[in-house]
């Protein structure tokens, strides 16, 4: 499908607007415009005081000269909206009313462009929730989020924007940025590409917002400068706060803060950090152990130790739930106190997760705390105390529940990960035999899963799931015939699965069997077919090209299409998925392009570093072109020492 996209969409601001402009934008001054861009800029002021001339041929002239300027003239414009003289500031919005901006441009991904075909034209809250959309798109979704920082003419729009395409990922608070210390090098780029070339065309800009973007890419070459930076930021937005301009709020400040706290952990400017973290729990009391806990995982992984120890030790008392004292626990096991960390974790298990509980239909208590702070541990390494977790969920729960099923489902997928295969077949037996125990637990748990299929896995599932675990685990020990016989098990109860095909077709190229490499290769065709169905029926749904992607650079076939429907499927869903990531690299690999296969693979690790599955194939990836490598260097060498024997006599 083709979008037709709108060249240009009407700004408009009105009078309600104008008052929300108020410091809106500081002092005009040039800040590295060469010197054409600072000629035009003091025409623009000349021009906006000579709207206020006494004589309308001199008003008239000022506008036409003006309106010529286009949006080079907006940020002037904007703060003449609150001009003393009201004959300036009704000219500058009367001009602004008349600015076209081209919201989508050539180079937006298509759903992005499609977003953006009508956007000025929308009220704020629509524009808002736009916003949003386009950062949980990720990197796709940066350009026009710098676009909307620096023309949306709402204030509030504008900031929403900058700090969108400022964070590295969606938010986990309300306040708190989600992710590391680090802003991917990516996200860094895009930002970088997308305020260079708005101010290739448009000079640059004395927008608060766009100067929290200047302060972001400043971080990567001085630290201590874009510190500063911040903190003229963050004292700015304070005294709009307090002066309670509408288009600012405590929630804005915190996130400004943590940007803050960001630069400054880059700069190495320790000294202050207890007084930035107590700024920050102060900023959102109802956060504060989340708060602090952010902080220190933010401060553990600049390595600033003295930091660290100076706020755990004056806050200590503040990490009282079982997320905090896990956090002080990994602190400890990193410094090397093993005995602490020990001491600390086991408390941690012991404390309930009653802070953590969510509450999902009717109020009715379906998942366990402990679910979600496992899956927290395990996204920081810890897997070991994230299984126990896990156990303990499934345990404190009875058979047949939502929470028991789901703990042993997450538990099993985490240890398969860890490639502790017997453990995972165990675990997903406790909840089969308890659901296969009769007729009648059978149905309870079909209703239980038709209520609950967005959480709970269908007993199709649980049963393919285990007989793919338990064939890893037969591999493991050299039965083949087991593992062949499990895999068929599981493709059984779900023929569509790729990863079943996948390792049938492995086992069979493993075994040296013909007969079962032609039954894996029957099973590759058949699913491919369905998915290519599936493709044409739905061209927007990016899991089928991955899924069909995955399954022939796993196996055979046309690896060159395997290459297009990856990259389709990231085109397709913005945010550069781990998992898709994942398929992306399978898909170089496989025609060949190793150096294109680890950057892919590279990327979807960092995107989950803690993920054992991405790791092995990057690992493999690694391997393989490390040796491509050293062979070409053993050729080149032994060209060159041919070429260097003695000449012919």
């Amino acid at each position: 499908m083709r979008y037709r996209l709108r060249i240009a969409v009407i700004l408009f601001v009105g009078s309600a607007l104008a008052d929300d402009v108020a410091g809106e934008i500081g002092a005009a001054g040039e800040t590295g415009a060469d010197a054409q861009t600072a000629v035009e800029s003091a025409s623009v002021d000349d021009l906006i005081k000579q709207l206020g001339a006494r004589r309308y041929a001199e008003r008239y002239a000022a506008q036409q000269q003006l309106a010529q300027f286009g949006l080079a003239a907006f940020d002037k414009l904007l703060a003449a909206t609150k001009a003393q003289d009201p004959e300036v500031a009704a000219a500058s919005s009367r001009l602004l009313q008349t600015m076209t901006v081209r919201w989508p441009r050539a180079g937006d991904p298509l759903a992005v462009a499609a977003l953006l075909e009508g956007y000025g034209a929308q009220p704020e809250s629509d524009r808002r929730d736009d916003v949003v959309r386009l950062g949980r798109w990720g990197d796709e979704g940066v350009a026009a989020l710098c676009r909307i920082a620096r023309f949306d003419a709402s204030p509030r729009v504008s900031r929403d924007a900058a700090l969108e395409a400022i964070a590295s990922s969606s938010l986990q608070t309300s306040s708190t940025p989600a992710g590391g210390l680090e802003i991917p090098e990516q996200r860094r780029e895009s930002i970088a590409n997308a305020v260079s070339s708005l101010e290739e065309e448009y000079g640059p800009s004395q927008r608060a917002p766009a100067k929290w973007l200047s302060a972001l890419l400043l971080q990567s070459t001085d630290p201590a400068k874009a510190y500063d930076a911040w903190l003229e930021a963050i004292a700015i937005e304070q005294k709009q706060l307090d002066d309670r301009r509408p288009f600012t709020d405590e929630r804005l400040v915190s996130k400004l803060r943590w940007h803050g706290l960001r630069a400054q952990l880059q700069a190495g400017a320790t000294s202050g950090l207890l007084d930035t973290v107590d700024a920050l729990t102060a900023s959102t009391p109802q956060q504060a152990e989340l708060t602090l806990t952010t902080a220190l995982e933010w401060m553990v992984e600049a390595g600033a130790d003295e930091g660290v120890d100076l706020v755990l030790d004056a806050r200590r008392d503040q990490l009282t739930t079982k997320r905090g004292l896990y956090l002080a626990a990994m602190i400890r096991s990193q410094q090397g106190r093993d005995a602490d960390a020990d001491s600390l974790a086991e408390q941690a298990f012991a404390m309930p997760p009653a802070e953590l509980a969510r509450r999902f239909r009717d109020n009715q208590k379906l998942l366990d705390g402990r679910l979600f702070v496992g899956g927290w541990l395990k996204s920081r390494g810890r897997a070991e105390w994230a299984h126990r977790e896990y156990a303990e969920s499934a345990e404190q729960t009875p058979p047949l529940s939502v929470n028991r099923v789901y703990s042993h489902w997450v538990l099993a997928g985490s240890l398969h990960d860890h490639e502790r295969n017997a453990e995972a077949e165990a675990t997903l037996s406790k909840s089969l035999d308890e659901i296969q125990a009769d007729a009648r637990t059978i149905a309870s748990y079909n209703n239980l899963y038709e209520d609950n299929d967005d959480r709970l896995p269908s007993l199709a599932s649980l049963q393919a799931r285990r007989s793919y675990y338990a064939a890893f685990a037969a591999r493991e020990q050299g039965d083949d015939a087991a593992e062949v016989e499990r895999l068929r098990s599981a493709l059984v109860d779900e023929p569509e699965d790729a990863d079943f095909i996948i390792a049938l077709y492995h086992a069979a190229k493993r075994q040296s069997d013909d007969a079962l490499l032609t039954e894996a290769k029957q099973h590759v065709l058949r699913l491919a077919e369905v998915l290519q169905e599936r493709i044409e029926e739905q061209p927007g749904s990016p899991r089928h090209y991955n899924h069909w992607a995955w399954l022939i650079s796993n196996t055979e076939g046309d690896f060159a299409k395997a290459v297009r429907y990856s990259r389709k499927s990231l085109e397709l869903s913005p945010g550069r998925d781990a998992g898709f990531l994942d398929t992306l690299g399978r898909c170089y690999f496989a025609i060949g392009d190793l150096e294109q296969a680890v950057a892919h693979q590279r990327e979807a690790v960092s995107r989950e570093p803690h993920t054992m599955v991405l790791q092995r194939q990057l690992n493999e990836f690694e391997a393989a072109l490390t040796e491509q490598q050293q062979e070409a260097q053993h050729q080149e060498a032994q060209q060159q020492g041919a070429g260097a024997g003695p000449a012919a006599t």
